[in-house]
């Protein structure tokens, strides 16, 4: 009996646990049965794994979980894992999906030399990309990656790593370090209002050396822009947040040694003005002070003062204190705590062991030691 209770008590616990972490697990109002159809078909006509050449097995949808906030706009996100080989090995692969919209795919890095044999050149990397980005367009009906192919192709025509038009801006990275050494990584920004970019408002894809299609994710498709009505200026935003970087600064006995704004466009992440997939415009307001030092009872190190105002309507998003810990000097000196005891035992170990080593010669028999030596 209190076997059985104690197994209903963990259970509960395990279903509470689930609930705080994952958030909603209610359905979602678009239907889901068809997502496994679209992975296998997006891994062959995108991502280009095709049946001749590699055995692709998709998993049943995920259960629709909601996603961060969720609260006054809720969003439910599926996943579908697929398992891909060939002759030389195998990988799994992600695909997610945002209220049933494609969100993102990745393939594991840790296999990615199982796909493709020879390391290519930079221009067949741009045009593997142009490939990818015809594929996801014929694919989804997308019409912005039309621009994303033409700004592709002209990089590869220019040899140029950042391009643009009137309405979106390329940029591409070369791989310098694992997993993407030697491979590309470029990124395809949607302009607001001609200009401002975002980095929710842009479409990604990575392609490795051997020019497999490693990473998509298409933001665009997702998030969407809720204003550019832009009412707060940056002399305005500086005047609103004078103020408090001013006050802290004289309560904590500090000088403001440079303040910096900056324009962008972001999302509310934690849902205070409604859909955390809606993009509005704000001002960044950022002081640094003359001195880094302890912060508070935490030992935190205090490096500046935030100030984020939304540029539409005056209101703040951020208001505090930028602190944090100093990654070199703590970092050594927590290495050197984690050393200490390590030493410590290594020595204890070392000196047993020479202990015993000597306790045990020392009741050898004469003869046992002179044969040894004789040997």
């Amino acid at each position: 009996m209190k076997k059985a209770f104690l197994c209903i008590a963990v259970a509960l616990m395990l279903a509470l646990s689930s609930t705080v972490i994952y958030g909603h697990s209610v359905e979602c109002s678009t239907s889901t049965t068809n997502l496994q159809s679209i992975a296998l078909q997006f891994l062959q006509q995108v991502a280009g794994f095709n049946t001749s050449d590699y055995q692709i097995n998709a998993s049943s949808p995920s259960e629709p979980r909601g996603t961060w906030g969720a609260q006054i706009t809720p969003h439910f996100e599926n996943f579908v894992k697929a398992n891909i080989s060939n002759s030389r090995g195998e990988s799994e692969a992600y695909l997610n999906f945002m209220d049933g919209t494609f969100w993102f795919y990745q393939l594991d890095s840790s296999s990615w030399d199982n796909f493709g044999t020879n390391e290519l050149s930079f221009n067949d990397l741009l045009k593997t990309l142009i490939k990818v980005v015809n594929g996801y367009h014929a694919f989804f009906n997308t019409s912005y990656c039309s621009d994303f192919a033409q700004l592709a192709f002209s990089a590869l025509q220019t040899q140029k790593l950042s391009v643009e038009n009137r309405d979106f801006s390329l940029q591409i990275q070369r791989g310098t370090s694992a997993p993407l050494s030697n491979g590309i990584y470029a990124t395809c920004y949607s302009k607001i209002d001609g200009e401002n970019t975002s980095n929710f408002r842009s479409m990604q894809v990575g392609i490795s050396k051997t020019g497999v299609a490693t990473w998509i994710s298409d933001g665009m498709m997702i998030y969407y822009v809720a204003t550019t009505n832009v009412t707060v200026s940056e002399e305005q935003a500086l005047a609103i947040a004078e103020p408090y970087i001013q006050a802290f600064a004289k309560k904590n006995q500090r000088e403001v040694t440079a303040v910096s704004t900056a324009f962008r466009y972001e999302k509310d992440g934690i849902e205070e003005r409604g859909d955390t997939l809606a993009i509005y415009p704000e001002w960044t307001i950022y002081a640094s002070y003359n001195q880094v030092s302890v912060y508070n009872t935490s030992e935190a190190y205090l490096f500046g003062y935030s100030v984020v105002i939304w540029a539409d309507n005056g209101g703040f998003a951020v208001n505090e204190p930028d602190y944090g810990w100093p990654p070199t000097t703590n970092g050594n000196v927590g290495l050197l705590f984690l050393l200490i005891p390590a030493v410590i035992i290594m020595i204890f170990v070392l000196a047993s062991g020479l202990y015993l080593y000597n306790r045990r010669k020392m009741k050898k028999p004469e003869s046992y030691i002179k044969g040894n030596d004789a040997a």
